[in-house]
């Protein structure tokens, strides 16, 4: 599943990607580490939602939307906030070389 992150693109594993969810309204949870947004209830369970862009050293969204894509992790499901979800890529197998301009479209996920 690619998903673009600051202008980049990025792929999560299908293994462990799930649905995409448009973030209404976030739960502030207080002293956690700026990674995370908060937590939102997602199917009656609440769900901490990481912000993908603070992770990665980025500044926050100029948008102020978060679209999130689930996650799943030793067994827990989280929310990865990004800034666009795209389509289901595969990985570059490294068959044919990359051109440069195609590099930002060739994240190889894993």
């Amino acid at each position: 599943m690619t998903c673009r992150i600051g202008g980049l693109l990025y792929g999560v594993p299908l293994e462990v990607a799930g649905d995409m969810v448009v973030l209404s309204s976030l739960t502030v949870i207080p002293f956690a580490p700026s990674v995370v947004c908060g937590a939102v209830n997602l199917n009656g369970r609440m769900t901490t939602v990481i912000d993908a862009r603070s992770a990665l050293g980025l500044p926050p969204s100029p948008s102020g939307s978060i679209i999130g894509l689930t996650v799943e992790h030793g067994g827990h499901v989280y929310v990865l906030s990004v800034d666009e979800v795209g389509d289901i890529a595969g990985a570059h197998d490294g068959s044919a070389p990359i051109h440069p301009l195609n590099l930002g479209a060739m994240v190889a996920a894993g």
